[in-house]
């Protein structure tokens, strides 16, 4: 697959997310950390005026869940296809 480039134009594109944040480290003594997924299909490039865009992670009880994903904004049928890939990756 081509350099894939996250874009900072909102205009037919579609979030696609590339990894998790943490605020605080488990135990509250650190500040956290923001971890990029290694299973995407390839690298995303972020260029100087990239936005990375936070949504709230719903937190379960007695786990460890990301307290935001983060993804950038990706023509629709690059993120379809990533999307698609990552599925596919995550069944074998």
């Amino acid at each position: 697959m081509e350099n894939i480039i996250a874009s900072s134009l909102n205009e037919g594109l579609k979030n696609f997310i590339i990894g998790k944040l943490w605020i605080n480290s488990v135990d509250g003594s650190r500040p956290g950390a923001i971890r990029i997924n290694r299973n995407l299909a390839t690298d995303i490039i972020l260029k100087a005026g990239a936005t990375l865009f936070l949504n709230t992670n719903k937190k379960r009880e007695g786990k460890q869940d990301a307290d935001f994903s983060v993804s950038v904004l990706l023509p629709v049928d690059t993120a379809n296809q990533l999307i698609e890939a990552e599925h596919q990756a995550s069944q074998k």
